[in-house]
């Protein structure tokens, strides 16, 4: 529950940056228009640009930190702050796979969106079991886990 509350601290204060920034330059009102006859400059375009710009660089971190935290405190109980370190940790150590992961994830995200929205029931779970593959790659011991079967057939203790 502390790392859900974690989450929606460090979500918010990102949240609050991006606010702050649109509320400095005077962009509030920009965002209120009716979109058929909003008249947008291009330095007003441009700061709008910069302000998505620094929310994603302020949440990439934040994803990183929180992608295998879950499996982190649950698998092997550790403290909330111990486990975010570890997911960020693990996500730089695989940048470029998770890059390429990212761009796979968006093309079938949009697939199944496209479906009418009933190919996000096939696309949502299989992102997720793809998160717990990479934890178990990056954060478990290759050679415990081929070692447990012979010792305990069928997972169950005779």
């Amino acid at each position: 529950m502390l790392g859900g509350l974690l989450v929606l601290l460090l979500f918010s204060l990102v949240g609050l940056v991006c606010l702050g920034l649109l509320s400095m330059w005077g962009l509030l009102p920009l965002l209120t228009q009716d979109p058929e006859s909003m008249v947008v400059s291009a330095s007003q375009l441009q700061q709008l640009l910069l302000v998505l710009l620094v929310g994603m660089l302020l949440i990439v971190p934040v994803l990183m930190g929180v992608t295998f935290a879950p499996a982190l405190i649950y698998f092997h109980d550790i403290g909330i702050i111990q486990a975010v370190r570890l997911s960020f940790a693990g996500c730089w150590r695989n940048m470029w796979p998770f890059f390429w992961w990212g761009l796979l994830s968006a093309i079938l995200l949009l697939f199944g969106a496209a479906l009418l929205l009933v190919g996000l029931l096939v696309v949502i779970p299989a992102l997720n079991y793809s998160i717990y593959v990479a934890y178990r790659d990056i954060f478990l011991d290759e050679s415990a886990q081929q070692e447990a079967p012979h010792s305990e057939p069928f997972g169950f203790e005779a």
